[in-house]
């Protein structure tokens, strides 16, 4: 009997996290569809080879320090973070396509993770904001 989670089921804990937590989340969709209306065939196809299951945005505050004599001297700003999450099962690893995504988002300044929990991909998160805060963050 297989007991381990099918990604679909680590991709809906992923968003049910992450919404839970207050952070903006969709789960993407690639493939293609084909049918009939009307007596007449129809094929299309949606979403980019390889794109990322989920699309996040968590928000990481920060101190920004102002120039010398300035009042205040620092200022705290909330930082939106385009983060792409790739969900795999435990041992999985990404295919090229997504391996070519993941080059594409993170050359356009975005963030990408491969998740394989929803707890993981909170304490990745949460790593970052005490990074932001001037705490350790693990890489």
């Amino acid at each position: 009997m297989n007991l381990q989670r099918s990604e679909k089921d680590i991709q809906a804990g992923i968003v049910s996290v992450l919404k839970a937590h207050g952070i903006l989340a969709f789960r993407m969709n690639t493939g293609a569809m084909r049918g009939n209306h009307k007596g007449k065939p129809w094929y299309v196809r949606f979403g980019f080879p390889g794109t990322a299951d989920i699309l996040a945005f968590p928000q990481i505050e920060t101190r920004i320090r102002l120039a010398p004599g300035s009042n205040p001297a620092t200022v705290w700003i909330r930082l939106t973070t385009i983060l792409w999450i790739e969900c795999k099962r435990p041992g999985e690893k990404q295919e090229p396509d997504q391996e070519h995504f993941q080059l594409i988002v993170e050359q356009a300044g975005h963030t990408y993770l491969v998740g394989h929990s929803p707890q993981e991909v909170l304490d990745w998160i949460e790593a970052r904001r005490k990074a932001a805060k001037g705490e350790s963050c693990p890489r």
